[in-house]
């Protein structure tokens, strides 16, 4: 008989967003329920996981989409937010 293996849920403890450098945190309570690490994302891609695996670890891939609708509405404010002359609207200015 095969072994079921159990996916473990990551349990976010604090999460900070740094909306200025477009990034993410997570703190996030280890499965042994004792250690806790830091998990980011950056807007250019690069992740981070304190957790001692080696590949891919479960923290990010569980966090990932979290951090990607972030990043995304981000993204939509810098656009909504930059002046008239900077958008990509069709048209510029004329002074």
């Amino acid at each position: 008989m095969a072994a079921t293996k159990i996916q473990k849920q990551v349990q976010v403890l604090a999460t900070y967003k740094f909306n200025h450098t477009a990034r993410i945190c997570f703190t996030v309570r280890s499965s042994n329920g004792s250690d806790k690490y830091n998990t980011c994302f950056q807007g250019n891609g690069h992740e981070s996981c304190g957790c001692p695996s080696k590949g891919g670890c479960y923290h990010r891939d569980q966090l990932r989409p979290v951090a990607q609708a972030f990043l995304e509405s981000l993204k939509v404010a810098q656009r909504s937010n930059a002046p008239l002359n900077q958008r990509n609207s069709g048209f510029s200015l004329m002074r």
